[in-house]
């Protein structure tokens, strides 16, 4: 969804395109999880490093 400006509203939505998530279930920031990359960072790059990073298949993966 992009939203283009607050004055006149346009919303544009897309049926088809690629989420990322997190491997880890996030939490909000704190002492003890602000370092946990896997939680707080969607980056394909970084999240193939976790025992938890499914490939892609279609509303199961980390990536689809």
């Amino acid at each position: 969804m992009v939203l283009k400006g607050v004055t006149e509203i346009q919303v544009y939505l897309c049926q088809e395109g690629m989420a990322r998530f997190c491997t880890t279930e996030y939490a909000k920031p704190d002492q003890t999880n602000i370092t946990d990359h896997f939680m707080h960072l969607t980056n394909t790059a970084v999240n193939q490093g976790n025992q938890n990073y499914r490939m892609d298949k279609r509303d199961t993966g980390s990536k689809y």
